[in-house]
């Protein structure tokens, strides 16, 4: 059905997705009734990158009118890195609907909208995990304790992500950011790199360069990640410890 066909329906929420300039966001909204025959819309859009909020923000005749009204935006903060908006969608839309929803919404929210994305493309990490312990509940923890394989992921801006959960007990946002984008201008370069020589090696039958450099450069960046790693579950340890520090009795044994 179209924005304006919907009957008002005070015990209803609605989820009206939105696909437009090459960019998709979940509009959720939902009707309170102040007097007779009168209600108050409120909107909510999910948007991770903020693109779409602007354009309802500046009631952009494209959309109908109402879709702008009472606007909010979540998250507060512009979290999406480079063209992810999918990602953000699917796991949007389905932590929606398969929840319930309470107002207003918090950053546990958010939190499980992540997870669903680990959830939905199964994502794992490219780095040697071997040489890491305890590393099984390394996303967001209930304690609001970002891990730093989050920072390799390229579907999410960590410095925002970190500032929108309010995290100043882990490496600052600062470092986040820096690093995330060290790695992956890295990765994105040896990618390229790689897909040139399969490119030339396959139809011209030659190395534009020595395939051993390639597996340097790919192991050089894993045990960059990797010892970026250890610093960040060292921080971790150190929350941990000022959280619930050991009393002389708990080292004894």
């Amino acid at each position: 059905m179209e924005e304006c066909e919907h009957k008002i329906d005070e015990s209803k929420i609605f989820l009206e997705p939105i696909l437009f300039n090459d960019h998709a966001t979940v509009l959720l909204f939902y009707y309170k009734k102040r007097r007779e025959n009168v209600y108050m819309r409120k909107n909510i859009i999910f948007d991770m990158s903020s693109a779409h909020y602007k354009i309802l923000s500046n009631q952009d005749p494209i959309f109908f009118e109402e879709m702008g009204y009472n606007l909010e935006k979540f998250p507060k903060k512009a979290i999406q890195i480079g063209r992810s908006c999918s990602i953000w969608f699917y796991s949007s839309m389905l932590y929606l609907l398969e929840n319930k929803i309470s107002f207003p919404l918090k950053t546990n929210d958010l939190y499980l909208i992540i997870q669903k994305i680990y959830e939905l493309f199964n994502i794992s990490e490219d780095i040697n995990t071997s040489k890491i312990s305890n590393r099984e509940n390394e996303n967001i923890s209930v304690d609001k304790f970002i891990s730093y394989k989050m920072a390799f992921k390229t579907f999410i801006n960590i410095q925002e992500v970190l500032e929108e959960f309010g995290i100043s007990t882990n490496l600052s946002s600062d470092n986040f950011g820096k690093y995330q984008k060290i790695f992956y201008e890295l990765r994105t370069n040896i990618n390229s790199i790689e897909l040139n020589y399969d490119y030339y090696y396959k139809l011209f039958k030659q190395e534009i360069m020595n395939s051993s450099a390639i597996r340097k450069m790919r192991t050089l960046i894993n045990n960059a990640e990797d010892y970026f790693g250890c610093i960040v579950n060292a921080n971790k340890n150190i929350y941990n410890y000022k959280k619930n520090p050991l009393t002389y009795k708990d080292i004894k044994g």
